[in-house]
């Protein structure tokens, strides 16, 4: 291998750290575009509320502003890295190489031309230019032209990012709705979109279920930004009062009740879904009967109480009782 390709490799070298440091660059130019653009995206939704036209536009604005930055930043470097299209020539590599080397820019130059010349070159002319090209390569070959790119100069571009994932955390921590609100609303941009209730009803009754006859509390606890005064429990198309326990607690009281019930709270204006309180049937024990089967020892015919639990009988007496139930399942006898 003769001195001039031993340079063109150490430019190729040179050549290919370049667009590697422009694909790390295009990494980092595209994260901080993109992630300042969807932060802006999403607060111009949130703030402008906009209807599913103007969802459309930021969605595939987004969209088509993501793939130009791709393109330009990551594709294309990713392409030249690879030699896909046009790169930068060995003349250009020098000069890049100049800006770092000043001392060596010109002989780079004079070698690449030199070495293009060649051809119309006699054999004296060309011992000379070989003979000059190995004493310039004596100079060029200790430099290191890779130092040329520093890849560390991209670290002042992180400190955007670090600002950008600042603001998001802020605006997280403030209320998370505004992000996740808004990407939705925008992703689903021909969906017609409520805006959120000011509170919400929350049932702290673990389980709604009632014995049959018996009285349940219902407790209340309203949640928001802003908690209304008063709250009404809708039941068979009456409003019943809910009492207030403190400025978010209510309570009420369904009393004797029959049967299952569906009732929904309101305060007027804001209905919550439809609950059901489930009756458990109650058990009970109706009557019962007792027979008694006596010994024939004494000669005394069979007898039967009703609803009596406490009686005496001769020993060899058998006895049978029967219960009269409502709702049961299984009786215990002891």
């Amino acid at each position: 291998m003769n001195s001039f390709e031993i340079l063109i490799l150490k430019l190729d070298s040179f050549i290919r750290k370049y667009y590697k440091n422009k694909l790390l660059k295009g990494v980092i130019y595209s994260f901080l575009i993109l992630s300042t653009f969807f932060l802006s995206v999403i607060l111009l939704e949130y703030f402008g509320n906009f209807n599913s036209s103007g969802r459309f536009l930021l969605f595939f604005g987004f969209l088509l502003f993501a793939s130009i930055i791709c393109v330009r930043f990551l594709v294309i470097p990713l392409s030249k890295l690879y030699r896909l299209g046009k790169t930068i020539t060995y003349e250009e590599a020098a000069l890049l190489i100049g800006k770092h080397f000043p001392e060596v820019k010109d002989k780079i130059l004079n070698t690449i031309h030199l070495e293009g010349q060649k051809k119309e070159m006699s054999s004296k002319q060309i011992d000379l230019f070989n003979a000059s090209i190995q004493q310039r390569m004596h100079r060029l070959t200790p430099l290191p032209f890779n130092l040329a790119v520093n890849f560390k100069d991209n670290l002042r571009y992180v400190k955007g990012i670090i600002i950008v994932l600042f603001v998001f955390l802020v605006i997280s921590f403030i209320d998370s709705n505004i992000i996740f609100s808004s990407v939705n609303k925008i992703i689903n941009y021909s969906e017609t979109h409520t805006a959120p209730p000011a509170f919400y009803y929350h049932i702290n009754s673990s389980d709604l279920k009632v014995l049959e006859q018996e009285n349940f509390t219902l407790n209340i606890e309203v949640k928001g930004e802003e908690v209304p005064d008063r709250i009404y429990v809708i039941f068979n198309g009456n409003k019943h009062y809910a009492k207030k326990k403190n400025n978010t607690s209510f309570e009420f009281v369904f009393r004797n009740v029959q049967k299952n019930i569906s009732f929904y709270l309101t305060d007027g204006q804001l209905h919550s879904q439809v609950y059901n309180l489930t009756t458990i049937p109650k058990p009970s024990l109706q009557k019962f009967e007792v027979v008694l089967n006596y010994p024939s020892y004494i000669k005394k015919e069979s007898d039967s109480l009703e609803n009596i639990g406490d009686f005496e009988v001769p020993e060899g007496t058998k006895i049978k009782w029967l219960f009269k139930t409502k709702n049961v399942d299984t009786v215990k006898l002891v």
